[in-house]
């Protein structure tokens, strides 16, 4: 339910920003990022779904943070795409090289820092998904090998 909550969260800052696109600023990849993080949100989600990383019998500390993971990438991305959003809302430029790349207000330095630290964040949660998704496969594959070698370690149904 994290999970989702964070994927519409983001999709509508995706439709927000995109809707408030005049021109070629930074809103424009503002807009896409809030997009895609939505989806990459919607599938992190079902990969733990699917690995069974929240089932009973993986370790607790897998499971809480499992948990964690969504929120922590979600929120990374809505704040790189809000900073994104801020500074091209105050005409920050989008493609822009050399000499013109730099901010040149108060507001645009704010986006960018703000970008920066969601950015940061963002990558944080990217990393823990693919530490715990590395874990689960791992976890997932040493019980299968234990049930198989131990009837009595089988789940109930299966004794």
């Amino acid at each position: 339910i994290v999970g989702f909550a964070v994927s519409a969260a983001l999709s509508l800052l995706g439709f927000a920003i995109g809707a408030a696109i005049r021109g070629s600023n930074t809103m424009v990849p503002a807009h896409y990022h809030a997009s895609v993080g939505a989806i990459t949100v919607a599938f992190m989600t079902g990969c733990f779904a699917l690995l069974g990383v929240l089932a009973p019998s993986a370790p607790r500390a897998l499971r809480r943070a499992a948990a964690w993971q969504p929120p922590l990438y979600g929120g990374g991305m809505l704040l790189f795409a809000a900073g994104f959003a801020l500074a091209g809302a105050h005409g920050m430029g989008r493609k822009l090289y050399g000499a013109e790349q730099a901010s040149r207000s108060f507001a645009e330095s704010v986006g960018l820092v703000v970008m920066g630290a969601g950015g940061f964040v963002a990558v944080a949660g990217g990393v823990l998904f693919l530490i715990l998704a590395g874990t689960a496969t791992v976890w997932r594959r040493s019980t299968r090998r234990s049930r198989a070698l131990s009837p009595a370690l089988a789940p109930a149904p299966w004794r």
